[in-house]
């Protein structure tokens, strides 16, 4: 099996270099450049087998101009969705709490300078399945309690979490943020 390659182009294609792909081990499953497009963060497997994917996925930080690797995460078991903080500084991610954990619901944090990362809410148990962030402070997150969801928001430090919506009706599953600041968000309910 080949592994899926990351490939840099000019995106209006009026330079005549072809498109080039990065030097990275692994199989990749996703790309997102950082803020101001100097870093791009990767989500390599070993290989590109599924039980790879989706245990053995860590997340592989990358200078843009350059393609070389500047860091690797080593997130500690299933990955879920990352996103990078308005400013750059930081990356939140979900991740399984351990190796053998069977879901990616653990929300993270990581300084993105450093490497360094830790879980935000320890003590909160429901599985978080999507994030974006209010501000370089502020994460907003989807929670799923058993058959319910919730929407909240809580500090990258892990303090000032609250629930927004409480768990119940509707069932929420995504979120995005603009960067005007509008969030917007799908859900569902019987009606």
């Amino acid at each position: 099996l080949r592994p899926v390659r990351v490939w840099l182009c000019d995106a209006d294609f009026a330079t005549e270099d072809e498109p080039a792909p990065l030097d990275l081990e692994g199989s990749a499953s996703e790309v997102r450049f950082g803020p101001d497009g100097s870093r791009l963060v990767v989500a390599l497997a070993p290989t590109p087998l599924i039980d790879d994917y989706y245990m053995y996925r860590r997340l592989h930080i990358v200078d843009t101009e350059s393609g070389e690797l500047i860091r690797k995460l080593d997130n500690p078991g299933k990955l879920g969705p990352m996103h990078w903080s308005p400013d750059g500084k930081r990356l939140a991610f979900c991740s399984g709490e351990d190796i053998n954990d069977p879901s990616a619901g653990r929300l993270m944090v990581a300084d993105v300078d450093s490497g360094s990362f830790g879980e935000v809410m320890q003590e909160y148990l429901p599985n978080i399945s999507d994030i974006a962030w209010l501000d370089n402070e502020t994460l907003m997150f989807v929670a799923e309690d058993g058959c319910l969801s919730a929407l909240g928001s809580v500090k990258a430090d892990g303090k000032d979490r609250k629930l927004l919506i409480d768990p119940g009706t509707p069932i929420f599953s995504e979120l995005s943020r603009s960067d005007s600041g509008v969030v917007a968000f799908s859900a569902s309910a019987p009606t």
